[in-house]
């Protein structure tokens, strides 16, 4: 490994890490909010029982996973946001890291949402040899790029891919 890949590996992290420490502090520490925010939104979330670290992305933007969320295992996660306010559905739902991801998007929806409209929403969840392919870190990869419903129609998905939650 060289040493840029190294450095490359260690930013990663802290930069995960310091996502994953203001959502647990921002609650209440952050600014307020501009009024009305308008635009996409996300999550970020790491379950410790599992191993599993991912995010979510709902917005208006056809195919709005391919440039917000990337993750990989073992290194960190992170959504290429702007503003952060922590939506409380992530820390009380029980489950798989999925559906705690899903339960987020869901709650900042019936927030308001991005009040552009919905189009698309995607997921991606990382595991160190967690996919089920041979030496493949990807437990899931799910995007909805052109739906009225995106949210919605996740949800479906998810609860297809894993019937029992």
């Amino acid at each position: 490994m060289t040493t840029h890949t190294v450095s490359r590996r260690v930013l990663l992290v802290l930069a995960a890490f310091a996502a994953v420490a203001v959502s647990h502090s921002a609650a209440s520490q952050r600014p307020a909010l501009p009024a009305d925010p308008v635009a996409t939104f996300s999550i970020l979330g790491y379950d410790p029982e599992s191993g599993e670290l991912g995010g979510a992305v709902q917005s208006r933007v056809f195919s709005v996973g391919n440039g917000v969320l990337w993750a990989e295992a073992g290194v960190g996660a992170a959504a290429t946001q702007a503003i952060v306010d922590v939506v409380k559905a992530f820390e009380t739902t029980k489950g798989r890291l999925a559906f705690r991801l899903q339960a987020a998007l869901e709650a900042g929806q019936a927030a308001g949402g991005d009040t552009r409209g919905m189009q698309s929403a995607a997921m991606l969840i990382v595991k160190k040899d967690g996919g089920p392919w041979l030496h493949n870190d990807v437990v899931l990869r799910l995007q909805v790029d052109d739906h009225t419903e995106p949210i919605t129609e996740m949800r479906r998905i998810l609860t297809k891919r894993f019937p029992r939650g």
